[in-house]
């Protein structure tokens, strides 16, 4: 089993029992933080490997939960996608509602129906090995899942707060959604964030929603604001990057996962 993390901006590779890889993480943060990859993210790491084992076929299967309206209000189902169409069923849903991918499965077979990776990676960069050549899957697999987390991190050491001649400039972090949010989610998200964080809530309606948080751990501070289908972090006196993988990651683990947009205001 692998996990795919970044200490100091950069990314390792660490081999551990599952059970006490989330919490030894956890503890050593903020020097190392896991990375977070929601379904795009995930379907564009299934594509590049694709074209790195050109004319080889796939099986693939993704674990997704997907948000649904009940008579009891919201509640989260949970399905798995498979076959040849899996990729596009998940990006039609992906339109219509929130989603969450718990994890991507596929096998890389030859012509001969021979089968030459059998792998999985989850959406907290988790990463097993069923079947098949280690160098293979590390090359194909691995370093692809690092390069698109290192260029995702490279997007935000942009999500910063700058003096310029005495005048405030700063770049936001927006995560888009399909669907706009209602008052169930503003307190899903407040009891998702209450353990890390000190928040300070000054406007709690509908349809705006802002908050003040302070990573207990990091120091890091945020404006966090949802308006419609859009949420916005916006960087204050001091913000890092495994601060920004640790919010984005809590926000999507709560409310799914969007479209991760940053914004450079001059």
């Amino acid at each position: 089993m692998i996990s795919l993390g970044i200490p100091t901006g950069l990314h390792f590779l660490i081999g551990f029992v599952e059970k006490n890889l989330r919490s030894l993480l956890k503890g050593l943060y903020p020097e190392i933080t896991p990375i977070y990859l929601n379904y795009s993210q995930l379907v564009s790491l299934l594509e590049r490997v694709k074209e790195l084992y050109q004319g080889q076929s796939f099986l693939t299967s993704f674990a997704i939960g997907r948000e649904i309206e009940t008579p009891k209000g919201i509640e989260i189902e949970r399905i798995k996608l498979w076959r040849a169409d899996a990729i596009k069923r998940l990006l039609e849903m992906a339109k219509e509602k929130r989603i969450w991918i718990e994890k991507l499965s596929f096998k890389v077979i030859n012509k001969q129906r021979m089968v030459l990776l059998d792998t999985l990676i989850t959406s907290r960069g988790i990463s097993k090995l069923f079947y098949g050549n280690f160098t293979n899957y590390y090359n194909n697999v691995l370093k692809e899942a690092s390069n698109l987390s290192l260029r995702l991190d490279k997007e935000y050491e942009k999500v910063r707060r700058r003096i310029v001649e005495k005048e405030v400039h700063f770049n936001p972090c927006t995560i888009l959604y399909p669907k706009p949010f209602r008052i169930e989610h503003f307190k899903k998200i407040v009891s998702k964030l209450s353990s890390d964080y000190m928040i300070s809530i000054s406007y709690g309606g509908n349809p705006y929603f802002a908050v003040d948080l302070l990573d207990y751990y990091d120091g890091s501070s945020f404006g966090l604001t949802i308006l419609g289908n859009k949420i916005t972090i916006s960087p204050m006196l001091k913000t890092t990057n495994p601060a920004l993988w640790k919010l984005s990651g809590k926000i999507q683990d709560s409310l799914g996962g969007g479209e991760i947009v940053v914004t450079e205001i001059a």
